[in-house]
């Protein structure tokens, strides 16, 4: 079987932060990756390292006060 060689997802130094009392924490820096038709792909790291925030930045779905402060998430870019 043929796999198309084009991301079916583009992560592209994704910035997000959360608006505290003490000003903006930011919590994830320039994260990038792309995710490949039939391909596995997997986010790992240590508790607290930032997998489910960016799951839930890519879902649209990041908790109040969080929001994404730069970067692209493009879902079938070529396509």
């Amino acid at each position: 079987m043929e796999t198309d060689k084009s991301p079916i997802l583009q992560v592209q130094n994704l910035n997000l932060g959360f608006n505290m009392r003490q000003g903006m924490v930011n919590v994830l820096h320039g994260i990038s990756f792309d995710l490949h038709r039939c391909k596995t792909t997997c986010i790992v790291g240590e508790s607290g390292s930032g997998k489910s925030v960016t799951a839930r930045a890519i879902l649209n779905m990041v908790p109040r006060p969080g929001s994404i402060n730069g970067g692209q998430i493009l879902f079938n870019p070529d396509g």
